[in-house]
């Protein structure tokens, strides 16, 4: 057997043709791991499995994805119960960036034991990047709340910090953010997060980032183990 340990699954962000002639890099990718040999296929919170099983990149290779959102879920409830986290559960509403990513919603305040669940409409330009975003016109009362915003990639930062200060603007109480692979084109793209003074901002160690970042990383090494365990019948 051949397996790859994956964390972060970059190519999975192009899972589809959006603008004619694009390649279809995660596509392209899985075509050659398996030329090669790949039995095994083993990554976290892939950005196209919101969409589509991880497992339909692959002919004849088994895949696994483990969940770094239920992992940041878990530290942050082992915080609050210990007191290491000042964070009212009763009173915190958990945020998707859009409604295609609500499954990662739903896991996040499933593991805290949280009810309250909105998302972000979201608009972005593919020629020019930007992203316009807005809260959707059933969306929960927000005044007083501390809301939790969920994802999977960071990079710049601007998306989050965007939609923190909607949040904030509109009576929300404070904000925090997890998200599982910290891209993160500069060090700034980290204070511009903090600037907001969230209480939480957590990230996993999928990717290999300098101290410089300053950002809490919480380790995939025991999921990863419990999972190929399990993958592989040992």
């Amino acid at each position: 057997s051949l397996t790859l340990v994956l964390p972060y699954h970059v190519y999975a962000r192009q899972d589809k043709e959006f603008r004619t002639g694009e390649v279809v890099s995660s596509k392209v990718l899985s075509s050659l791991l398996e030329d090669c040999g790949l039995t095994h296929f083993v990554t976290v919170t892939s950005h196209l499995a919101r969409d589509i099983p991880l497992s339909r990149l692959f002919k004849n290779v088994k895949t696994l994805e483990v969940s770094g959102v239920k992992v940041l879920a878990s530290e942050v409830k082992k915080r609050v119960n210990e007191g290491k986290l000042q964070l009212s559960l009763e009173k915190s509403v958990i945020v998707a960036p859009d409604n295609n990513a609500l499954g990662w919603a739903k896991e996040f305040a499933s593991t805290l034991g949280v009810t309250d669940i909105t998302y972000l409409l979201k608009k972005r330009d593919r020629d020019t990047g930007e992203i316009v975003q807005s809260l959707p016109d059933d969306s929960t009362d927000i005044k007083g709340k501390t809301m939790l915003l969920i994802d999977d990639i960071v990079s710049t930062g601007s998306t989050m910090y965007k939609a923190a200060r909607i949040f904030l603007d509109q009576g929300a109480s404070q904000v925090g953010f997890c998200y599982v692979h910290a891209v993160h084109s500069t060090p700034e793209s980290v204070k511009r997060l903090k600037s907001l003074e969230p209480v939480v901002l957590l990230t996993t160690n999928s990717i290999l980032i300098g101290s410089e970042y300053e950002i809490e990383r919480v380790s995939l090494v025991s999921s990863f183990r419990d999972h190929l365990r399990i993958l592989l019948g040992s």
